[in-house]
């Protein structure tokens, strides 16, 4: 009986203790009015998806491996790892990730694995312009 109890209290220990893959989806929703251009600035890739709407939709979704909830929480609510920005500069909006850098996310010395999906729905009456890199990109309002 002592082998059972003592066996039983060590497996509630490790599956207490061990960590798995978690994720959450994070909105976010920004008000254009009367923004002729948008620029992007969001480490990473991103997918750009048109949506009927007068409005910016951000989109991340994140998985973390190795990680507890907590951690993630900490990092989505907490740090803001993952918040964007909206500033209005006349009539550009800069949408900008608040941790450019991103750092890979280290644990008692373990670096977990991260994996982030980024879209961002722009209002259908904007298009993307020639650009070289996905750092800073220009997006203005089409000619109706």
């Amino acid at each position: 009986m002592k082998h059972i109890l003592a066996t039983s209290l060590v497996a509630i220990f490790f599956c207490a203790s061990a960590y798995g893959q978690v994720e959450k989806t994070i909105h976010q929703t920004f008000e254009l009015n009367k923004v002729s251009s948008v620029k992007l600035e969001i480490p990473g890739e991103y997918e750009i998806i048109p949506w009927a709407s007068s409005s910016i939709l951000t989109e991340t979704h994140i998985q973390l491996f190795q990680a507890s909830p907590a951690i993630l929480k900490h990092f989505v609510e907490e740090a803001g790892r993952y918040n964007y920005t909206l500033e209005i500069q006349g009539e550009t909006a800069v949408l900008k990730a608040e941790d450019m850098k991103r750092e890979p996310i280290k644990i008692r010395g373990v670096t977990l694995t991260e994996v982030v999906v980024q879209k961002i729905y722009l209002p259908d009456n904007y298009v993307a312009t020639a650009s070289a890199d996905q750092e800073s990109l220009l997006i203005k309002r089409s000619e109706d």
